[in-house]
């Protein structure tokens, strides 16, 4: 063979080599754009899954205004299937976490149960953590850090992720995430759940605003309503009395209690609801002022709550006081005056059948038809 032979068969293995190289500097080109495209349709269907997610709490929330408990639900199962693990927020009083939501699969019972129990917060979880840092807590090994405990680890999961919920930075309640991630939570799944506890916060937020528009709207409504029937019956103060009782127990959510009038030495039930026609005949009787509350509004007390009627049982030597307890069954008794300048004219009771403390907006909102049955009485 010639030496322009020999030359050429060089040239052509060497323009092969360039043309294989190019080739495969190509196939690899198209693998990394095939690989691009992919993750970033990936990335496209996580973000639309998570927008998707997003506005179903919102329709949640939409749908319930004065009840967060559908948004709490639907907040953890969006949280649950995105993430792919279990999925529980808690609210939080300032001591104790207590679960409001769950989502899962294959939960023991009994471990929901004890779960379900008000607990105070500790650095054994992501949520119990979540809250005594107020930030968001990422373990991404549950295994490898010494301050989980094993009641964590049952729950299967390999990573814990929680992210509180603060208002004016106290810690309302937290949203966490125990699953089987190796190496943690993705960043998007963290944003995805920071989102989830700003949605919760504006749930709770949202249906207190509207509870208490709602109540404000109630009272004033009642409020006028009892004027009407003032107006409508002058000089007749038995329906007025009886409209006030109603109105004043429905909104305090009580159905047991009288208005008592008294003429400065004994006191008698001017109406009444809920009581057993036996004890109703009873209060309806003029009697002296030796009840659990009267003494105590006689010195001028702005009201009385009793919290639980059995732990005042014992030194009562009071027929009527002792009527309540033994024969109506009555535990909680809330009683405020009726009061003109300083004399007590009479009082509205309020009782509940179970131990139940009236609040301070229960116990407002029977001061204020106590000052207008003192109205209808002037």
């Amino acid at each position: 063979m010639s030496a322009y032979q020999d030359d050429m068969i060089a040239e052509l293995q060497r323009a092969n080599a360039v043309l294989r190289a190019e080739r495969d500097a190509a196939r690899a080109r198209e693998a990394e754009l095939d690989e691009a495209f992919a993750t970033r349709n990936t990335q496209f269907d996580e973000r639309l899954e998570h927008q998707t997610a997003t506005i179903d709490v919102l329709k949640a929330m939409s749908a319930s205004p004065g009840d967060p408990q559908p948004v709490f639900d639907a907040i953890v199962r969006n949280a649950a299937l995105l993430c792919e693990s279990r999925a529980g927020l808690r609210g939080f009083d300032g001591t104790h976490m207590r679960m409001l939501a769950y989502h899962g699969e294959n939960v023991d019972p009994a471990m929901m149960r004890a779960r379900a129990l008000p607990q105070p917060p500790d650095r054994a979880s992501a949520a119990g953590r979540a809250i005594l840092e107020r930030r968001v807590v990422h373990i991404p090994d549950l295994r490898a850090d010494p301050e989980v405990t094993q009641t964590t680890l049952d729950l299967g999961g390999t990573a814990g992720l929680a992210v509180p919920f603060l208002r004016g930075g106290t810690v309302v309640g937290v949203i966490s995430l125990n699953g089987v991630h190796p190496g943690g939570f993705s960043r998007s799944q963290i944003d995805l759940l920071e989102t989830f506890a700003e949605q919760a916060m504006i749930a709770i937020t949202s249906a207190e605003t509207y509870r208490a528009l709602r109540d404000a709207l109630e009272q004033q409504t009642a409020t006028a309503e009892v004027l009407q029937v003032i107006n409508a019956n002058p000089g007749n103060l038995t329906p007025v009395f009886d409209a006030i009782l109603e109105k004043a127990h429905t909104l305090c959510g009580t159905t047991i209690g009288a208005l008592v009038l008294s003429n400065g030495e004994y006191f008698q039930a001017a109406t009444s609801h809920g009581f057993p026609e036996e004890h109703a005949a009873l209060i309806r009787q003029p009697h002296s002022a030796k009840s659990f509350y009267i003494p105590a509004l006689m010195r001028g007390d702005r009201f009385v709550h009793i919290q639980d009627l059995l732990t005042v049982l014992s030194g009562l030597d009071d027929t009527v006081s002792r009527s309540h307890v033994e024969t109506v069954k009555t535990r909680t008794a809330l009683a405020v005056p009726l009061r003109k300048d300083g004399r007590l004219l009479g009082f509205i009771s309020g009782y509940r059948l179970e131990v139940l403390p009236f609040s301070e907006k229960e116990i407002a909102l029977l001061e204020n038809f106590a000052a207008q049955a003192v109205i209808a009485m002037e």
